[in-house]
């Protein structure tokens, strides 16, 4: 076999390559021949020595695939002849990116969709009866024509909140049940859209009935949040504050840490009661407490508490 080496001709006057000196050499190292293409007529004897030298040094047995071969065919890649169908290619054969036959055509771009999301209202208030929202995403293509049976998945805050395929409309939708005051975001292949949640949200925490001395008393705490706000409130009401589970004092606790950690205050909150000797403290560890100067009120009493969080 044979191998080539180029070395560049450059004219320092000019200051540019004005050729190249290509040169043969045996497998043994030998160089067999040393040709400057500077023209036409180098480039046409090259051509022939190539010729001679493949007569000379390419041999292959007849049942060789390349049996008949000259190096010129060698260096043009005339035996790369497979046509590759292959669709991740997007159906460009081989002569789109193969050695030889260099065509270079652009594909066609496809599946380029659009994707449009929206709800049904933006606002959306805690306190009425309706929170459901409807969250609607719209597929078409390039054309603006609606695009069915594609699968889509919409986001809530950033993870997958439902998926599901188009309609034949080009349409997915999906209701959503406001749970949280503030802002929510859906969103759905990069576009997104936000629903905002205002009002006061409210549950009973505690509803018991314990018995002292005889008697049934009758306490429950409701708490109110607007995560909007972050404004929380309690509403406690008691038959009796002997209905507190324990007595230190003048100072009665109620059972456990009532308040949610979430929505407790950042320091101690307290309000006066209708006697004026008597105080109601929310500690931050959410600890419902009743002091009293004197003494423990007996009367049904009432009380809302507000504070941030």
């Amino acid at each position: 076999m044979v191998s080539f080496q180029t070395a560049e001709i450059y004219n320092e006057d000019q200051d540019n390559i004005i050729g190249v000196k290509v040169t043969v050499s045996a497998d043994n190292g030998q160089v067999i021949d040393e040709i400057q293409v500077t023209n036409k007529t180098d480039f046409e004897e090259l051509e022939a020595k190539l010729d001679a030298l493949g007569d000379d040094y390419v041999q292959f047995d007849e049942d060789s695939p390349m049996s008949g071969m000259t190096i010129d065919d060698i260096l043009s890649n005339v035996s790369e002849t497979l046509n590759i169908n292959a669709t991740t290619l997007n159906g460009i054969q081989s002569d789109g990116y193969a050695k030889t036959n260099h065509t270079h055509q652009k594909s066609n771009i496809t599946n380029l969709y659009n994707y449009d999301i929206s709800l049904s209202r933006n606002n959306v208030n805690l306190e009425s009866d309706n929170k459901t929202v409807t969250v609607t995403v719209k597929v078409t293509d390039m054309s603006n024509a609606a695009v069915s049976g594609h699968s889509v998945i919409i986001y809530k805050d950033g993870s997958t909140w439902v998926n599901g395929t188009t309609n034949s409309s080009g349409v997915f939708s999906n209701n959503y049940t406001a749970e949280k005051g503030g802002l929510t975001t859906f969103s759905v292949n990069n576009q997104k859209i936000q629903l905002f949640c205002d009002g006061w949200q409210s549950e009973v925490l505690i509803n018991t009935a314990t018995t002292q001395g005889g008697n049934i008393y009758h306490q429950y705490v409701k708490l109110s949040y607007n995560t909007a706000l972050r404004l929380a409130s309690c509403e406690i009401q008691y038959d009796n504050f002997k209905g507190f589970a324990s007595e230190v004092g003048t100072k009665y606790l109620w059972a456990g840490n009532i308040i949610p950690s979430d929505y407790v205050p950042v320091s101690q909150v307290r309000m006066p009661t209708q006697r004026g000797d008597v105080v109601i403290t929310i500690s931050p560890a959410g600890q419902i407490a009743a002091h009293a100067l004197t003494q423990i009120p007996t009367a049904n009493i009432k009380n809302l508490i507000t504070w941030h969080y």
